[in-house]
């Protein structure tokens, strides 16, 4: 991993930055050398690794663009410091540093050295000279180090894992009166009465955890102990993203607030994913979600016991939840597997739209059935035609028999099978365009 460092664009001014960093470093490593050199031989090997480790990185940077970083960083007096790639630059030789390369977590006794994107080199262990600690070249500094755990390097992070109804993530833990869920899901689909993106239950009604989507209802229902509330959305809110705080009694969606009377909680079973947890519904289970789950933490009474992450396993894809806490990858329990996000090859760019002017096309290549669905993202530009299949946006048709499927806008139908469907809209308004 590496961090981009974007400068205005110029050879002279690259070059002048660059000349100027390194003529103040070369200037002061006799002022720190002179300073300690009768009574601190530590620190002035320390202040020679800085000083060599600048001017690398600098040559390093100026034929290349980045700084040269592993994926190991934490937080340094409240700034993002990354472990420096030794890898990266040749011919060198330090006294300190010997923790890198050792893929272990960084904490204030680590012999390493650390980088800022500004170029600030920090050496964790640092160098004690009577009762204070040196961690660079000039002047003390209180050590506030909270190293940021990643995902193991087996394991690649993607910005989100997507369940299509039948699959499930086992968290392993019982929710009680005093848990805490903090979730980002995406909602694809209303396909069922009930959804529950996650939950527990001892039995229907009793000694619940968790929340559903109410279709029939319009909105979302919390369930807690015996208790249940609902917050309602409007129809065109049923379906995107979802902010979930559900902290013990009071549950906020979306900044709509419920709040139950206290109770205690008794469960057997533990929390699921993507559907509800409790006797026989782990397996085929009747009130699973359509979700992409982008976040989700699970607190006990306070404390964090899971921070799931949305990654592949880089050895076979598999996709699933990481859990940075306990370390421990969680994999679907239900059916196949989920999806997840993909990002475009580096070969190519993503822009905001493609516009037909009426004669151009895209063969998607995929036959639709009985069970076909789509999801499209649209803003027609003209006054479509009385015909229909003129202003058809989606569809296949058979000609023997007549029959097609699609989608048009305006005042005009879709057809399916001989079924038509009229839509009616504002033909130049944008908006989104869901079949099931």
């Amino acid at each position: 991993q590496m961090i981009n460092i974007k400068l205005d664009k110029g050879i002279t001014l690259a070059s002048l930055i660059i000349t100027v960093i390194l003529i103040l470093i070369l200037s002061t490593i006799t002022v720190y050398t002179i300073k300690f050199s009768n009574n601190n031989a530590p620190y002035n090997k320390m202040v020679t690794d800085i000083v060599l480790l600048e001017e690398k990185i600098l040559n390093y940077y100026s034929k290349n663009g980045v700084i040269p970083v592993t994926a190991e960083s934490a937080f340094v007096n409240g700034e993002v410091y990354n472990e420096i790639d030794l890898s990266k630059l040749a011919n060198l030789t330090l006294n300190y540093g010997k923790d890198y390369g050792k893929n272990m977590q960084i904490t204030e006794s680590s012999d390493i050295y650390l980088i800022d994107n500004n170029f600030n080199i920090y050496y964790v262990r640092g160098i004690k000279e009577s009762n204070l600690t040196y961690h660079t070249k000039t002047d003390t500094q209180v050590l506030a180090l909270e190293y940021i755990k990643k995902l193991p390097r087996e394991y690649q992070e993607v910005e989100y894992i997507e369940s299509n109804g039948i699959q499930y993530i086992d968290t392993g833990f019982i929710a009680n009166q005093n848990t805490r869920v903090t979730a980002h899901i995406y909602r694809t689909m209303l396909s069922k009465r009930w959804q529950f993106p996650f939950g527990a239950r001892q039995e229907a009604g009793n000694n619940e955890y968790g929340m559903c989507f109410y279709n029939s209802g319009g909105g979302w229902r919390d369930d807690y102990g015996n208790t249940e509330d609902r917050l309602f959305f409007e129809y065109n809110q049923q379906l995107g993203d979802f902010y979930i705080d559900k902290n013990k009694g009071t549950c906020t969606v979306n900044g709509k607030t419920v709040t139950h009377s206290e109770q205690i909680i008794n469960c057997n079973y533990s929390l699921t994913i993507c559907c509800i947890n409790g006797p026989g519904l782990s397996t085929n289970n009747p009130y699973s979600d359509n979700i992409r789950i982008y976040d989700f933490k699970i607190y006990d009474n306070g404390t964090l016991v899971r921070d799931f992450i949305p990654c592949i396993r880089k050895s076979d894809s598999k996709p699933g939840l990481y859990d940075i806490v306990n370390d421990v990858f969680y994999t679907n329990q239900g059916t196949g597997d989920f999806l997840y996000s993909k990002e475009l090859p580096v070969e190519y760019a993503q822009v905001e739209y493609l516009e037909s002017t009426g004669t151009q096309y895209i063969d998607t290549g995929v036959t639709p059935t009985n069970g076909f669905g789509f999801w499209i993202d649209v803003m027609p530009l003209t006054e479509v035609s009385a015909s229909a299949t003129s202003a058809k946006i989606l569809g296949s048709s058979v000609v023997n028999n007549g029959n097609w499927g699609g989608i048009v806008l305006g005042t005009y139908p879709s057809k399916n099978g001989g079924q038509y469907t009229w839509f009616k809209r504002s033909i130049y308004n944008p908006g989104f365009v869901r079949i099931y």
